[in-house]
């Protein structure tokens, strides 16, 4: 368990927040965005900690291993993410209980509900650990629709559809910091697409072991298996790297690629978006994205290069 005193002084030393406890009182929505928002521009997403494990290590972390490393800032995928800051959320004393989520398949995202933040019986969506950014907490008391959300390179909305509701993206680019372009097709811009979906009914966190566990080890249930992902927010920015695509926010919110055409460029930004990734686990990962993934890819560098 983390404690209260561990949570706050996470909060003040690594997020930057001063006066964690007095905000908590003062006004706890905003303290609770400011969280969020902190949380995405310090925590990066990535699967540099699982591909650097040899294949009959992996698996999906347990509660107690993500409850050990929450105070830290080395980041992982959604079930790391969204679940350590809900642990801190917690210890903080929000009321918060998680609640599953469907991206592909049932169970594969792990999201939380803040309760009575404001008001008595309102609920707030926590996400910080989708990869695409959502820098606030996101009111559910909408009757169809939510209004828009534009945050970093991504817009997006949510939809209810009776007891269910959907997160739906506006298609604006065609690069994206997820799918390869054989999943993006030419006429797609300007469309709202799937994100994932939810209801609201309470879960333990053991409901995402099945699912969490196959993401963690099969590649055919995974792109986090068949694909090197780290993806930042740098004072609310996009960059990422997939594979060797190096995706930078431009001012005009729109994501611009630069081919990287070695290893070893690869391992220098993932050193500057991540230095507190280990190094050792990093090269792990490289060298294992070098012999297993990168001779699947398609790629436009040169002879003697990636």
């Amino acid at each position: 368990m983390i404690t209260r005193q561990e949570a706050l002084d996470f909060v003040e030393s690594h997020l930057k927040i001063e006066n964690p406890s007095e905000k908590f009182h003062e006004n706890r929505l905003a303290f609770l965005n400011s969280l969020i928002e902190a949380y995405q521009y310090n925590v990066p997403f990535h699967n540099i900690t699982l591909l650097c494990l040899d294949k009959e290590q992996r698996r999906a972390p347990s509660k107690e291993e993500i409850e050990q490393n929450a105070l830290t800032t080395i980041g992982g995928l959604c079930l790391e993410n969204n679940a350590a800051f809900h642990f801190i959320l917690e210890s903080i004393g929000f009321d918060v209980n998680f609640i599953s989520a469907r991206v592909i398949n049932p169970n594969d995202h792990c999201l939380s509900i803040a309760n009575n933040v404001v008001s008595d019986g309102d609920q707030f969506l926590v996400d910080v650990g989708f990869g695409y950014p959502s820098f606030q907490a996101i009111p559910l008391d909408f009757k169809q629709e939510s209004p828009i959300y534009c945050h970093s390179c991504c817009k997006y909305k949510f939809v209810r559809k009776e007891d269910v509701i959907e997160r739906q993206h506006l298609r604006t680019v065609k690069k994206d910091m997820w799918e390869t372009d054989k999943l993006v097709p030419e006429n797609s811009t300007g469309v709202w697409r799937h994100s994932y979906n939810f209801k609201l009914t309470p879960v333990d966190f053991s409901c995402y072991g099945a699912a969490m566990n196959n993401i963690y080890t099969i590649p055919s249930c995974s792109r986090f298996l068949v694909s090197l992902r780290v993806i930042t927010f740098p004072n609310g920015k996009c960059i990422s790297l997939k594979d060797n695509s190096l995706l930078t926010e431009g001012d005009d919110k729109c994501l611009h690629e630069t081919l990287l055409k070695s290893v070893a460029e690869m391992k220098g930004w993932i050193l500057k978006l991540c230095p507190q990734i280990s190094p050792v686990k990093i090269e792990k990962a490289l060298n294992y994205w070098e012999k297993e993934i990168m001779p699947t890819l398609k790629t436009e560098a040169g002879p003697g290069q990636i």
